[in-house]
């Protein structure tokens, strides 16, 4: 994965898959604000793969199983 950085611009792209996307994101980028010339300090970058899914989930799944239990185990714990 690759992004695009224009430190001119302050601006880095979203993430994209191929090296050829991001040198279309670089490509539109300078004919939008650049009217085509290379500003100084632009670079690629890889991008760290972002992890797919959130812990949220499985967080809400654990605690709706520990509850029950929990309240069962005080229960008879006597």
């Amino acid at each position: 994965m690759f992004r695009y950085r224009c430190d001119s611009c302050r601006t880095t792209s979203l993430p994209v898959r191929t090296r050829a996307e991001v040198l279309d994101v670089r490509d539109a980028h300078r004919r939008r604000k650049h009217g085509g010339h290379v500003p100084d300090g632009e670079h690629l970058q890889r991008a760290r793969r972002q992890p797919t899914g959130s812990l949220r989930p499985l967080v809400a799944l654990v605690l709706l199983l520990a509850l029950p239990l929990l309240a069962w185990i005080t229960q008879h714990a006597h």
